[in-house]
């Protein structure tokens, strides 16, 4: 609960600081921060689980029909805990979707750094369902070039949530239209 409120106070500082927006304006690329939440599922492992902040840069290409697609690129870093922080991750992140009003597919590669006892490469995928801001599905993580250790999971559940810092310039989200919000100062 911290970590969302800290991420609004975020969020309201930004828009207060912001210059003033049209509402016909649109920012190329969102800036978004979120939270990361992924838990094992596989039957051979303990259950580990995963949770985070993340940084992502998300461009977006609505369509006339109703529909989106998004690309986007950063960073998060996770702690990994299996009855007591283990290690942690910290990973270069992809992300590519595409989704219509009521949903959308996503698969988000990641690349990084695991440290637990050792210090490896490590890699990992997760498919989605969702929007740009949330997302709900599956992924898998690995050791690149090492031996897999009990912490890193090889199938979980994974969920995210990313607020744009910009929400009323964002290509996701319409102030404007949908809040009554005043757009011009």
């Amino acid at each position: 609960m911290q970590g969302a409120a800290a991420a609004l106070v975020v969020v309201q500082g930004v828009q207060a600081w912001a210059p003033p927006v049209r509402a016909e304006e649109k920012a190329p690329a969102d800036d978004m921060v979120g939270a990361t939440f992924d838990t094992g599922i596989g039957k051979q492992r303990a259950g580990a689980s995963s949770f985070g902040a993340r940084y992502v840069r998300l461009h977006g290409f609505p369509s006339s029909e109703g529909g989106a697609a998004w690309l986007g690129y950063g960073v998060d870093a996770r702690a990994v805990v299996q009855g007591s922080i283990d290690g942690g991750l910290f990973n270069l992140v992809g992300r590519a979707g595409v989704g219509i009003g009521g949903g959308g597919l996503e698969v988000e590669p990641v690349v990084g750094v695991g440290i637990g006892p050792d210090v490896m490469a490590t890699g990992g995928v997760a498919v989605l369902y969702g929007f740009p801001w949330f997302g709900v599905g599956l992924s898998t993580q690995f050791p690149l070039g090492a031996e897999r250790p009990p912490w890193l999971e090889k199938l979980q559940v994974v969920l995210r949530f990313q607020l744009a810092l910009e929400p009323c310039r964002s290509r996701f989200f319409s102030c404007a239209a949908k809040q009554g919000m005043k757009t011009e100062r």
